[in-house]
């Protein structure tokens, strides 16, 4: 496969390429997953998805330690090169090839990180400062380039962990008190909506190479952004320039909500995702950006079990039925913790009560979610769907007799659609109460609106006549 794509690749080739080194990972397979991670980085390096990945697997395939498995000098040596020649474009392709022989080459991590940072990769940048700062250890000078970057990224609390472990090692820790400072009033001044970038940047004494961007001012109206460059003169996109006002506005929740979007419409779910969570907390907890975010939540995850499933019916073996399983199971506890903090927030919300009940039962907690169930039908505007859930989960538990009850009132509330499946869901249920008259009733009346819904028509041939015991039911459902 890597081989086929090695011409040239399409977004769609580049997320399959993704999921399946995810695959291969997940299965144990970390050398041909770190060949399919590597491509990835290479050919996209401003996702973050794909640098936090890729080194991922370079500390699994190592053993969880950042060690070199093959020395190779001059390829280092090449990267750190471009890197002080300000060539960019030549660290982010050569860079990623050291790492995969040289996981713990913290010269080329900090090229990496640097090369993201001057070319606008941000959401990769904070990745690879990650992983040089644990390479390095106590390395002073790596923790004071890391606690400089990852202020400027608005990454407070490991911006501060660096400047601390500065703060322990050195006798004068004058700049680093001060930094720490900084930052803390940074963060305080981001979460209510205050800081203005640069405040919580922390200067270093040389000059940092690269690229300075010049930020534009926003302008309320969507997408109307003046002509803007960087001091090269290259022209910046619209996403460098979201990016950039971004941190001149941080409390603004539109930015944050067109940002995402463009991040969506180039299938960076990843990306988006990160920089809602991050809106989330600048903006005060905005309803628009929280909601915003659930949904680039769902999405990512549904995307990923979409590859997981395509992939194991492509070549079904244990690392892609494993893959899928992880999937699965990640995007159920999303959905169950996304669901439980949206009814916290709005208990009267009886959408959200409703889908939270259909996590909960998915989850095998049918008694937790009958309780939300209930809630969920009064709402008029939810009761047919929550009234067959309750129905269904009823009938899991074993209370037949509530389920049919709730059955029969889906049945008299709900859509059309609704309707239908709560009088089949009533005929099942009394067929296999072996209750056949009430059984060939709500059967009869599905047949008589829909003629070819599921297999009604075959059930209701099947069922047989009234019996006492039906007599007792129909009482029984009456009371």
């Amino acid at each position: 496969m890597l081989n086929r794509l090695a011409g040239g690749m399409s977004e769609m080739e580049l997320e399959r390429l993704f999921f399946e080194g995810r695959c291969l990972a997940a299965g144990g397979d970390f050398e041909r997953a770190n060949a399919a991670f590597l491509e990835c980085v290479i050919r996209d390096p401003w996702r973050g998805d794909f640098a936090r990945e890729f080194l991922a697997n370079l500390k699994r395939r190592s053993g969880d330690e950042w060690q070199a498995t093959r020395v190779d000098g001059r390829a280092a040596e090449a990267v750190t090169r471009a890197a002080a020649e300000g060539n960019w474009a030549e660290v982010l392709r050569l860079g990623p090839k050291v790492l995969a022989s040289q996981p713990g080459s913290v010269p080329t991590l900090l090229a990496l990180a640097e090369a993201c940072g001057a070319a606008g990769h941000w959401a990769a940048e904070v990745h690879y400062w990650t992983a040089a700062i644990e390479a390095a250890g106590d390395d002073v000078s790596v923790l004071r380039r890391a606690g400089v970057a990852l202020a400027r990224l608005s990454e407070y609390d490991a911006a501060l962990a660096c400047w601390r472990k500065v703060e322990t090692a050195e006798r004068d820790g004058e700049q680093a008190s001060k930094a720490i400072l900084a930052i803390t009033v940074a963060k305080s001044r981001s979460r209510n909506g205050l800081a203005r970038a640069g405040e919580a940047r922390v200067e270093s004494r040389g000059k940092k190479r690269g690229i300075t961007i010049q930020r534009p001012i926003f302008a309320k109206r969507e997408g109307q952004f003046g002509a803007a460059t960087n001091a090269s003169g290259v022209a910046l996109t619209e996403i460098q320039q979201l990016e950039a006002a971004i941190r001149d506005r941080p409390s603004m929740a539109e930015l944050y909500l067109q940002l995402a979007q463009l991040y969506l419409d180039k299938d960076r779910e990843y990306d988006a995702e990160r920089l809602l969570a991050k809106g989330r907390e600048a903006t005060d907890r905005d309803a628009r950006v929280q909601e915003t975010l659930d949904e680039v939540t769902m999405q990512r995850h549904a995307k990923r079990v979409k590859f997981a499933k395509q992939e194991v019916k492509a070549a079904d073996n244990p690392q892609t039925r494993a893959a899928h399983a992880l999937a699965v199971k990640e995007r159920d506890k999303a959905e169950l913790d996304l669901f439980r903090g949206r009814c916290q927030r709005k208990a009267e919300d009886a959408a959200s009560q409703l889908q939270l009940g259909l996590r909960l039962r998915r989850a095998e907690k049918p008694h937790e979610a009958c309780e939300h169930f209930a809630r969920a039908m009064q709402s008029a505007e939810q009761r047919g769907a929550a009234a067959v859930a309750l129905g269904d989960c009823l009938a899991e538990l074993g209370e037949m007799p509530k389920a049919l009850a709730q059955y029969r009132v889906a049945a008299f509330s709900g859509s059309t659609d609704e309707q239908k499946e709560a009088l089949y869901q009533a005929g099942m249920l009394a067929v296999k109460m072996k209750l056949g008259r009430l059984a060939r009733r709500y059967l009869g009346e599905v047949v008589a609106v829909d003629a070819g819904y599921r297999d009604a028509a075959v059930k209701l041939e099947g069922c047989d006549g009234g019996t006492e015991r039906q007599r007792d039911g129909e009482k029984s459902e009456k009371g």
